[in-house]
């Protein structure tokens, strides 16, 4: 069976092996790629955040906020799941993420006092947001 790029590339079919479904990924390979996951969500919450400056920005960052949000709860979900790893897996995922991780939670953090301390700009539909998912835990 060949692909549809294989195809459209040109590339000769004649000798080509075919590789076998790809193996499950492993343990530490999904701890890794919900921890990406969880940086990516974070950078993007501090992204949005620092783009509230009065009631019209705070009303807009209210959905996305959301949607980030949710994307969070999925990651919790799924790191529940995820076995635990070796000691020297954890302690070489922590040396790569823990910082980045700490960083963009500390700033959160900071962006949410800021919003919160302006009432939210009198946007009630960020303080909803806010109130519903956006303490951390």
């Amino acid at each position: 069976m060949y692909t549809t790029s294989m195809l459209l590339l040109g590339l000769p079919l004649s000798g080509i092996v075919l590789a076998q479904e790809a193996a499950e990924p492993s343990a530490v390979q999904l701890a890794e790629t919900n921890v990406k996951q969880l940086v990516a969500v974070l950078k993007g919450l501090n992204d949005l955040l620092s783009t509230v400056k009065d009631k019209e920005s705070a009303d807009a960052a209210a959905p996305e906020m959301l949607k980030l949000a949710e994307q969070m709860d999925e990651i919790k979900k799924a790191s529940k799941k995820l076995a635990v790893l070796p000691p020297e897996e954890q302690k070489r995922l922590d040396g790569l993420y823990l910082n980045t991780v700490s960083k963009y939670l500390h700033t959160y953090i900071a962006h949410m006092k800021q919003i919160s301390d302006k009432e939210f700009f009198g946007s009630e539909t960020l303080r909803k947001a806010f109130v519903t998912y956006g303490k951390p835990e």
